[in-house]
């Protein structure tokens, strides 16, 4: 024990203690030291290296649902740094907590103000919320779509190659936010006024959502299942003549539907229609597009960021332009009504993932008499919920204090922390290593995403202001 008292009382200490810290800390998973190396998975915010956050503020007098925000962001910085993926694939947009993902529009990537959509699910008039941008792993592959808000469409001009008669396949990869019953267009190729053409299609039948499979005049139905909300599904209407049942409904690979319409062809529509998608869709996300013709491709849009580009802007209009991956260059255009009047955003610093925590200041603000570092800095990143301490530990004692949860994590931490310390005290009498150990349980909470990272300054100001008054005490 005389040794142990010798080695603390040394000048050295001090800066061990301290060098000790910066190893946990860069060492613990998602740490700085670490970003870039291989990933296992993205299922953590240590998964990925980058975070922005983007504070968006509704002061539009009312409530919004499934609202689009559009914010300018420097995707092409980004990129350049080896911060974001060259196609904008490695973004993982949440809102709160990494499995509440929401989602993002990314186009013109190649540009430092890329035109983003932002997926707010709701929004209560004067509130703010943050939607984080995790980003720089290898491992998330996003799989882009465009939002519509019920004022949106997509157009692809009419092209005779468009006129399927038979062996007709189209894709719609599909999720819908809202199963609340609505009429609105897929995608198709249909005149209206001559019940000709092909379509894919929602319908409110009596209060019942459905998906149609439509050609000319024929229809094929099929049930809208509660369990197909917010999950991606393709689905896909096949046309071929036969005797008997000859038009169909396939989900996700497997048919659901069949009906026999009599049809020997698909008339071609008349009036020269564009090819259209999204046409009164509200609080869906179309992610594919795919128009085949006896096997043969004729246009597929897949909305990758590096397909989409934004011509003209001017709220509430947005217009803009969509390739097509086909060999026939059937490119759709775009456009969006989305008003943004009293709807306001600040986009962050990029930082580590490890520094979650960091306060991330506007260009702006509105309230000059709060606090000037807004509310990241009391919000721990998303917590770990695995492993013996969580379990016998830190989540049982969070879950019996009343109050935030944060704050039960904070007290369990710390409470730990403070016995420890007195134990060390009273073996060493030693200030600055008592409060070393009684740091330990709060960093460990840190790097678990339990507390947030100022306890941690507290923490470190604590121990160099002791070490300080110690020093100044045996020079007096």
């Amino acid at each position: 024990m005389s040794t142990v008292r010798r080695f603390t009382r040394t000048r050295w200490w001090p800066a061990l203690a301290l060098v000790a810290t910066a190893l946990v800390l860069f060492i613990a998973p998602g740490g700085g030291a670490l970003c870039g190396s291989a990933h296992a998975s993205d299922t953590l915010p240590s998964d990925f290296c980058y975070q922005v956050d983007i504070d968006i503020t509704n002061s539009s007098g009312g409530a919004l649902t499934n609202q689009a925000y559009r914010v300018p962001f420097n995707a092409s910085g980004l990129i350049a740094n080896g911060q974001l993926d060259s196609r904008a694939w490695d973004i993982r947009p949440i809102q709160g907590s990494l499995s509440n993902e929401v989602d993002v529009l990314a186009q013109e990537i190649t540009s430092t103000t890329a035109p983003f959509w932002v997926h707010l699910p709701s929004l209560a008039n004067n509130q703010t919320k943050t939607v984080r941008f995790y980003i720089g792993s290898p491992e998330q592959k996003r799989n882009q779509g465009i939002l519509f808000t019920g004022a949106d469409d997509m157009d692809a001009s009419d092209d005779v190659l468009m006129d399927i008669s038979n062996n007709l396949t189209l894709d719609v990869e599909l999720e819908l936010l809202d199963a609340t019953p609505q009429d609105a267009i897929l995608a198709g190729h249909y005149n209206t006024s001559g019940n000709d053409g092909y379509r894919l299609r929602l319908d409110n039948d009596l209060g019942v959502l459905k998906v149609v499979a439509q050609v000319d005049s024929d229809t094929c139905l099929l049930t809208w299942d509660s369990s197909w909300t917010n999950v991606n599904q393709l689905f896909t209407m096949r046309f071929v003549a036969a005797a008997g049942n000859d038009l169909f409904i396939d989900r996700n690979g497997v048919n659901v539907a069949s009906c026999d319409t009599d049809l020997a062809s698909i008339t071609a529509p008349a009036a020269a229609p564009d090819f259209q998608s999204g046409d009164s869709l509200s609080a869906g996300i179309i992610r594919d597009i795919r128009l085949v013709n006896n096997s043969v491709i004729v246009a597929h849009w897949g909305f990758d960021a590096l397909s989409i580009v934004e011509d003209t802007w001017a709220n509430p209009t947005a217009t803009g332009t969509i390739q097509d991956y086909g060999p026939n260059n059937f490119d759709m255009t775009y456009t969006f009504s989305r008003s943004q009047t009293g709807i306001t955003g600040v986009v962050g610093s990029v930082q580590l993932t490890s520094a979650a925590d960091e306060i991330s200041l506007g260009t702006t603000t509105t309230d000059v008499l709060g606090s000037p570092f807004g509310a990241d800095i009391t919000a721990a990143i998303s917590e770990t919920t695995a492993g013996l301490f969580y379990t016998y530990f830190a989540d049982p004692i969070a879950s019996v204090v009343s109050g935030p949860r944060e704050m039960g994590y904070a007290i369990g931490m710390s409470g730990l922390g403070m016995i420890l310390a007195w134990f060390v005290f009273m073996k060493t009498r030693f200030t600055p290593m008592a409060l070393f150990v009684g740091g330990v349980p709060p960093a460990i909470g840190m790097i678990n995403g339990w507390i947030p990272a100022w306890w941690m300054l507290l923490w470190a100001i604590l121990i160099v202001a002791s070490w300080l008054s110690i020093r100044h005490q045996e020079q007096a």
